[in-house]
């Protein structure tokens, strides 16, 4: 087997790439890179539809707390990453969904949430990875103020949220009905 190191894997992949007409979009960061789980392997991260919807459950279900509720269901999700196309990502190693983040906006503020990542691809940059990406994608739609949801009881959660920059907003109490 043939080693290389990431600059050759990332010549290799820009020179595909830029064969490919609908290679416009996007930069090679987007789509692809390297990190280290002991091996090397390629953790590929794209764009989320309906068909990953399975492997989203399976994903959310290893989260504590209640992570699967009232609009989780199949034709809910599918509805919402039509409405947010460009907005959710998977994180993908070998076609397995190891990790995900869906995304949404009103217009003026972006919502993120049911971001996990499978426990033993956990500490590498997988889930950082995917909040830029979303977070990159609400930018290009002009939201300059982005809100999460956590469960109370995913200490986990709070830790990698406030890691990255993210501060608890003491004034507001989510309050909600089911219609």
């Amino acid at each position: 087997m043939y080693e290389i190191d990431a600059n050759e894997f990332c010549i290799i992949i820009k020179l595909k790439i830029n064969g490919w007409p609908s290679a416009s979009r996007g930069t090679l960061d987007d789509i692809a890179f390297r990190i280290n789980l002991g091996k090397q392997m390629e953790i590929v991260i794209k764009e989320l539809s309906v068909d990953h919807y399975d492997q989203l459950l399976v994903g959310w279900k290893s989260l504590p707390g209640s992570a699967i509720g009232i609009g989780d269901d199949y034709d809910s999700i599918k509805k919402y990453l039509n409405r947010n196309r460009g907005l959710s990502y998977g994180a993908f190693y070998n076609s397995k969904l190891i990790g995900a983040i869906l995304a949404d906006h009103d217009g003026r503020r972006g919502k993120l949430n049911h971001l996990y990542v499978l426990e033993e691809y956990r500490k590498n940059k997988i889930a950082t990875r995917l909040v830029e990406k979303s977070i990159t994608a609400l930018k290009s739609q002009g939201i300059k103020r982005i809100w999460i949801l956590i469960h109370n009881t995913n200490i986990d959660a709070i830790k990698f949220w406030e890691s990255i920059g993210f501060k608890e907003v003491e004034i507001l109490k989510i309050w909600g009905k089911n219609i």
